[in-house]
């Protein structure tokens, strides 16, 4: 039997009201990605640098769990 392919992308839970914070939020930007040929582009980017930013956040924060990351790469 073949073996399950592990998912690149982990589904959460979050909460109603956050949920509806972010639509508020982004509300723009989905009606401008119906306009913009490198939406995808711009949005993946901007993802994946807010991503960057909160590690970095994270690392400040707590320097203890770098250190534990550095250890186990």
């Amino acid at each position: 039997m073949p073996r399950r392919r592990t998912p690149a992308v982990e589904t959460i839970f979050v909460p109603h009201a956050y949920m509806a914070f972010a639509d508020r939020r982004i509300a723009d930007i989905v009606r401008r990605a119906c306009y913009d040929a490198n939406i995808v582009e711009s949005a993946t980017r901007s993802c994946y640098l807010q991503g960057l930013w909160d590690g970095v956040q994270v690392a400040i924060a707590h320097p203890e769990l770098l250190a534990e990351l550095k250890e186990r790469g």
